[in-house]
């Protein structure tokens, strides 16, 4: 965040699990405006209720780190609006 991120891709583990030691710095992120979109990295499943924003602030997907990324790039220049950014999320193609 202290290099200009606009935007963070979690890959967590299973099922949007974090260690207690990123928490934190996701809730700064999230503080700080930091639109935070939280993936696994299993290879089945997904972090809870894809395209969600959680009362936590982040936004669940059910994409892989990768994919995640690039559909953050694109929605980051459309809005800043986290509510926005995550029904762009929940949109399958």
């Amino acid at each position: 965040m202290d290099a200009g991120a606009k935007g963070i891709v979690i890959e967590s583990f299973g099922h949007g699990h974090l260690p207690p030691g990123m928490v934190d710095g996701v809730r700064m992120a999230v503080d700080r405006g930091v639109p935070v979109v939280l993936t696994t990295r299993c290879l089945t499943g997904c972090a809870p209720q894809p395209g969600t924003l959680h009362k936590e602030g982040f936004i669940a997907t059910d994409l892989n780190g990768p994919k995640a990324r690039i559909k953050l790039m694109p929605a980051l220049s459309m809005t800043k609006d986290l509510a926005e950014i995550a029904r762009l999320f929940a949109q399958v193609p």
